[in-house]
């Protein structure tokens, strides 16, 4: 909305986090058959490995190990594990440093997604509203006057769209998104609880599911819908392998990875989609430099230090 005025930009705002609490119900709505189909796909995998797993000193516990794989019971405890690593994942975002530190360090107050910088279009406006439907029967008024209908609607605002983030659950050095920015931002934990999630970036999500990409959504409080749906193994289309990405949280979930990955693999992405403004002094954490890229002492890494001074952010070279 070019020309919104302060008003119609909080309206957007809410309208934007009206979006992901009008996801919710649906999403809860789905969990216990969800709930169940984790645990049999985490069991598949399990005994798909169980030469691995059996020897596991955290399923040494009686009940939870049959002869040729987990019991039930040993299937919901390993849920809970995956439950509890994907919960306390951290949220983080990687970013072009290169591009938006280069001359300045003051970038504003705000970030800004790819509707504020007028590169949102199709393929964005698309994904974005077979997820969030902004016009189905739960939206709210704010959802339908400034989300629905994207840049050709004249009350749109970008203010409704959500920011981009990654579920780092590998604590992965360069964040859960590199492969957008190794220069990342951690951000604050309460802004979990109101994100939702896709299991691969929402670009494929809408490839492969279109209008009915909303049912494979997860939040805080429910998320199957990412043990359910990542990868689990498998060949492309040329023959290559695909990522474990169910296996790696397995992993990670048991303690078999303690130590976090040096270099993160774009395969095991998780999307996080964060309604509502990200002000950098109230919702980011940390600004994580990649040394490799930006040295304290480039253009770059010393804009970078003022921003994090200015925002009163801690400021870390990894």
């Amino acid at each position: 909305m070019p020309n919104g005025n302060k008003r119609d930009e909080i309206l957007a705002s809410l309208a934007s986090r009206e979006a992901a609490s009008a996801a919710h119900a649906d999403i809860i709505g789905r969990h216990m058959s969800e709930k169940r189909q984790a645990r049999l796909r985490i069991q598949a995998k399990i005994k798909e490995f169980w030469d691995e797993y059996k020897v596991v000193a955290l399923l040494a516990k009686p009940g939870l190990l049959g002869k040729r794989g987990l019991t039930d019971e040993g299937g919901r405890f390993v849920r809970s594990k995956v439950v509890e690593l994907l919960r306390d994942a951290p949220l983080t975002h990687g970013f072009a440093a290169s591009k938006m530190f280069s001359t300045t360090w003051d970038i504003g107050d705000k970030m800004l997604n790819c509707w504020h910088l007028n590169v949102g279009s199709g393929m964005r406006e698309r994904t974005e509203a077979h997820l969030f439907r902004y016009d189905g029967a739960n939206s709210t008024p704010q959802m339908k006057t400034y989300a629905h209908g994207g840049k050709a609607s004249p009350t749109f605002s970008s203010n409704t769209r959500p920011f981009y983030a990654s579920l780092n659950y590998s604590r992965a050095k360069y964040g859960g998104s590199s492969g957008w920015g190794k220069t990342h931002f951690v951000m604050k934990k309460v802004l979990i609880f109101n994100a939702t999630f896709t299991y691969a970036d929402s670009f494929d999500v809408e490839s492969g599911h279109k209008d009915q990409g909303y049912k494979l959504l997860g939040n805080y409080h429910n998320v199957y819908p990412i043990i359910n749906n990542v990868r689990a193994g498998g060949k492309d289309s040329d023959g290559a392998d695909y990522y474990d990405v169910l296996k790696s949280m397995i992993d990670y979930a048991l303690g078999l990875k303690a130590k976090p990955d040096e270099e993160f693999d774009g395969k095991q992405y998780v999307e996080a989609q964060v309604p509502g403004d990200i002000v950098f002094s109230r919702d980011i954490e940390i600004v994580c430099v990649a040394t490799s890229e930006h040295p304290a002492t480039s253009v770059v890494g010393k804009n970078l230090a003022k921003f994090a001074a200015k925002h009163c952010l801690r400021y870390k070279c990894i």
